[in-house]
């Protein structure tokens, strides 16, 4: 009801339901956003392909690898799009090509980091309780960064590392793992406790064989021997125009980029995207992988 009050004093019209159930019965819905807690997911799917209602579902969409399971398993030809925002980002595709075409060869490393800061001590509401969330750091904004793994490198073989408890008797705060592929490997480092990072900051450094690409999402520096090369935004095309982008600094364009594709996607327009809902269900089970693989300590500030 407080949140229904809330929408209302912005402006917005609409009604207020308790249930999908509910709603589907009193209006006209042909598609759905579903942007409620992770814990919610599954049966919320489950409730929206019933009433055949096509589907944007927020990451991660599983809390479980036991829901994951489930989930692939579902048969429909409703169309249904992940909330993986990052995934539509131009320079990130563009990464995705270079390393893809093999202009500078094959990947021999890389190391991601990512960085927030957000949990400085012990946290309440459902995103820092394991029952509802599903964990810490990998489970909330640790998806992003392994939908980028996944875009850059695929699934991994093998998995290995260190989750650290720092503030969070429960949840994972930090996690240092190594990421083993066929013929190369990688080291990444993740923790929504850096002081200092008020934004959510994803970064790479790939080793290929006649060059390196470092990159944060907001441009790309190739670097071979004493030659360094940027590419930027501005250089690379754009998919469609205009472009709606409300926030340039939070990935505004992305944003917008993935919502019109559900729209197409739902009018005909477009069938292929980066952000389906098998391609989520393989980043996830990278996350379910690292918290089976890596070993837990306890750290205290």
């Amino acid at each position: 009801i407080a949140l229904y009050k809330t929408v209302k004093s912005m402006g917005i019209a609409g009604n207020f339901y308790t249930t999908l159930d509910e709603a589907c019965k009193s209006e006209k819905i042909d598609a759905v956003y579903i942007i409620t807690p992770t814990f919610t997911h599954l049966e919320l799917i489950k409730t929206a392909l019933k009433h055949g209602l096509d589907i944007f579902i927020e990451k991660p969409v599983s809390l479980t690898s036991a829901q994951q399971k489930e989930l692939a398993n579902i048969k429909t030809d409703k169309i249904i799009h992940t909330g993986y925002t990052l995934l539509n980002n131009r320079i990130f595709q563009a990464v995705a090509r270079l390393i893809g075409s093999k202009i500078y060869g094959k990947v021999l490393s890389f190391t991601g980091t990512f960085e927030h800061g957000e949990v400085f001590g012990p946290k309440k509401g459902w995103m820092f309780n394991k029952q509802f969330s599903g964990g810490g750091v990998l489970m909330n904004p640790g998806p992003h960064f392994f939908s980028l793994l996944h875009l850059f490198f695929g699934k991994p073989k093998d998995i290995k590392g260190v989750i650290n408890k720092v503030y969070s008797p429960d949840l994972d705060d930090e996690v240092r793992a190594e990421l083993n592929y066929a013929g190369f490997s990688g080291k990444v480092f993740l923790s929504w406790s850096v002081k200092g990072r008020n934004v959510a900051h994803s970064k790479f450094v790939i080793k290929l064989e006649k060059a390196t690409l470092q990159t944060d999402g907001e441009k790309i520096l190739i670097t071979q021997g004493k030659k360094v090369a940027t590419i930027s935004p501005s250089q690379l095309p754009r998919l469609t125009e205009p472009i709606f982008n409300i926030n340039p600094k939070a990935n505004g364009e992305a944003y917008y980029l993935e919502n019109l594709a559900f729209v197409e996607a739902i009018l005909g327009k477009k069938a292929k995207v980066p952000n389906d809902l098998k391609t989520a269900l393989q980043i996830e089970s990278t996350i379910f992988e690292c918290y089976k693989m890596c070993k837990m300590s306890e750290v205290r500030q």
